[in-house]
């Protein structure tokens, strides 16, 4: 299996290094910490939920 492009990013290249697949990986933490940091901070926003009928 090539890896090749995931070693290319330190948080996925950890995980193949640990043998999972980085297909298999729901997130990338540094990601979803950086997003919520972003948020708290104020630096990006968020919508209200829409809910629709239908």
């Amino acid at each position: 299996m090539d890896h090749r492009r995931s070693s290319q990013l330190p948080v996925f290249a950890a995980h193949v290094a640990a043998g999972r697949h980085p297909a298999l990986l729901d997130t990338c933490e540094k990601l979803a910490d950086s997003i919520t940091d972003a948020v708290h901070d104020g630096s990006l926003d968020v919508a209200d939920r829409v809910v629709r009928d239908g």
